[in-house]
């Protein structure tokens, strides 16, 4: 036996509900294109997505238990000669585990070294870091 065909009404709505946008408006909708001023992008609006300028970072880690009471920093040439200067300081995560993050503007690769109470280099040669990547170390200290 063949299915019973049932005729419905019809309905048509006018003013059809908007869907919830939370204040934020559709910048290529039609009626948003026809009220725009020639050579407004929606990037110069307050408010619209703005492209992300992050700075590529280097994480430098420390594994060694410098005692309670000290402090590591980290110094190099992520911003010329003045970042041997002054360092950055170094945050303890755990007893034996140190780090910093720094920027590296643009440079292909980083240059530092770490000092203890910003006072006593590490002994060693100069290590290198890559922008975007992490690198752990392990300094030695000579003793006073």
């Amino acid at each position: 036996m063949p299915p019973k065909i049932v005729k419905t009404q019809k309905t048509t709505v006018k003013n059809p509900p908007k869907p919830e946008t939370a204040g934020v408006e559709n910048f290529d909708s039609p009626e948003n294109l026809k009220r725009r001023k020639p050579g407004l992008r929606p990037e110069t609006i307050l408010g619209a997505p703005q492209p992300c300028l992050l700075t590529p970072t280097l994480r430098i880690r420390a594994r060694i238990n410098v005692g309670h009471g000290n402090h590591l920093s980290v110094y190099g040439n992520w911003q010329g000669d003045s970042s041997w200067e002054k360092g950055i300081p170094m945050t303890c995560i755990l007893p034996d585990l140190w780090e910093a993050i720094v920027p590296t503007a643009g440079q292909p690769t980083i240059e530092f070294k770490i000092k203890l109470n910003d006072s006593r280099w590490e002994a060693g040669y100069n290590h290198i870091g890559y922008p975007g990547k992490q690198i752990e170390v392990t300094p030695q200290f000579s003793p006073l």
